[in-house]
């Protein structure tokens, strides 16, 4: 028993060495971890992040205050429906 816990913690110990240091990246670049999939400018995506976000919020704030002026259930569903719509633009863009 002793011995397979020791053939198992050398195999973990030995990986955990054998793992290869992340590559470096080329002068005036960026650190891999900040460059988008394409290589993207890590400030232009974020900027970009945001922006869905802050669209997303506005239309957050536009449902609830559909739903808080609704009279009746017809009123409160074409809030969802009108909801939902603007859902559905921003996420085809």
């Amino acid at each position: 028993m002793k011995a397979i816990l020791i053939v198992a913690m050398l195999l973990v110990t030995g990986s955990v060495w054998a793992q290869v240091p992340p590559e470096q990246s080329p002068p005036g670049q960026p650190p891999q971890g900040q460059r988008g999939p394409g290589g993207g400018d890590f400030a232009q995506r974020k900027e970009a992040v945001l922006q869905r976000m802050q669209t997303r919020l506005q239309n957050l704030q536009n449902a609830i205050s559909c739903v808080q002026a609704a009279q009746d259930p017809a009123a409160l569903r074409s809030c969802r429906e009108q909801e939902r719509a603007q859902d559905k633009a921003v996420r085809q863009r």
